[in-house]
């Protein structure tokens, strides 16, 4: 498969209910019934976000299988969830996630396993 870091994010346009609670009973006036192939189940709306709060042009981080990267992109949506500082703009995300990208990529050229912290600073592969 191909290094290319283009091969590697997808953008995807528009997260919504990403500050909703989810449950498989309503649990207000406010729950919305979704459903599915397999059953349903409910949406309820955060009372203190609305719509304007969903994510837009998302970047979701494949492997060089093309398989989903589970820990960078469950990162990235906690952080842009929990609107930490420096994830709060979609541009800031797909910044984040582009370094990200560019890391396991310089891990994979190299055959360092990007997990390892441990020894000193100059084995580390955040130091090289």
């Amino acid at each position: 498969m191909s290094f290319a870091k283009g091969n590697r994010i997808v953008l995807i346009r528009h997260v919504r209910h990403c500050y909703s609670e989810l449950s498989s009973t309503p649990i207000n006036k406010n729950s919305e019934q979704i459903v599915c192939k397999n059953g349903s189940y409910f949406v309820t709306p955060s009372y203190s976000f609305n719509e304007d709060h969903d994510l837009y042009l998302f970047p979701y981080i494949l492997n060089r299988d093309l398989s989903p990267w589970n820990e960078a992109n469950l990162f990235l949506y906690t952080s842009a969830l929990n609107r930490n500082k420096g994830y709060s703009s979609s541009d800031a995300i797909r910044l984040k996630a582009s370094l990200l990208v560019d890391y396991k990529i310089y891990c994979e050229g190299l055959k360092i396993d990007l997990y390892d912290f441990s020894g000193r600073k100059p084995k580390r592969p955040t130091y090289r």
